[in-house]
C-alpha cells in the first residue's frame, strides 16, 4: 500500500502513540511505503528544526 505520512501524523507517532504510532511502526516493519511531495519534507524541515 502507498502511504502518505503528513506531518501531524508523524509528529503524533513520535511523540503521542495510538493509531498514528501504529502507522509509523508498519513503515518500519515495511508494511508500508511511504512516500512524500517536496512539500511535505519541507513542511517536516520547517516545524521539526
Amino acid at each position: 500500500m502507498k502511504t502518505v505520512i503528513d506531518t501531524n501524523v508523524f509528529i503524533s507517532g513520535i511523540f503521542f502513540g495510538g493509531y498514528p504510532r501504529k502507522v509509523l511502526d508498519a513503515l518500519i516493519d515495511k508494511k508500508l511505503s511511504a512516500f512524500v511531495s517536496p512539500e511535505i519534507i519541507n513542511e517536516y524541515f520547517v516545524r521539526i528544526i
